[in-house]
C-alpha cells in the first residue's frame, strides 16, 4: 500500500506538472478560446497538491500503519482522480451527468482531509 500510494502521488505530481507546461505553453490558446484556462489550471493545481498529499500520506504509514492513514490515501487517490480527472475531460468533451464526479471527487477529496487530520491527532510515536 505504501508503494501504491507513493507511486499515486508521483504520477499525479508529474501529471500536473505536464498539464501546467501545456497550459502555459501549448495549450494556452486553445483553452483561453473556451474559456477553461482556469479550469485546467485549478485541475492541475489540485493534483499537484494531492499528489504531495500523497506522498506524506505514504510515510506516515510507513512510521504509523494506522487505518485513518490507510483511508486517508484512498480517499485522496480516488477524490483526486475523479475531481481533478472530470475537470481536465469537461474542458475538451461535453460530459452531462457524468460532471458529478466533480463534486463528488471534492466531497472525497474532504474526507480524506478530515480522516488525515484524525490519524494524525490518534497518532502516537
Amino acid at each position: 500500500m505504501i508503494r501504491f500510494f507513493q507511486a499515486g502521488g508521483a504520477l499525479f505530481a508529474f501529471v500536473a506538472v505536464l498539464t501546467r507546461a501545456l497550459a502555459a505553453h501549448t495549450l494556452k490558446l486553445q483553452l483561453k478560446a473556451t474559456n477553461m484556462l482556469d479550469q485546467f489550471c485549478l485541475a492541475s493545481d489540485y493534483l499537484l497538491l494531492h499528489g504531495l498529499a500523497l506522498l506524506v500520506v505514504a510515510q506516515l504509514y510507513r512510521v504509523q500503519p494506522h487505518r485513518c492513514f490507510s483511508l486517508a490515501g484512498w480517499t485522496l487517490l480516488t477524490g483526486s482522480l475523479l475531481f481533478s480527472g472530470s475537470m481536465i475531460i469537461k474542458c475538451w468533451a461535453s460530459i452531462g451527468a457524468v460532471g458529478i464526479l466533480t463534486p463528488v471527487g471534492g466531497t472525497l477529496l474532504l474526507l480524506g482531509w478530515f480522516v488525515l487530520l484524525c490519524g494524525i491527532v490518534s497518532f502516537r510515536s
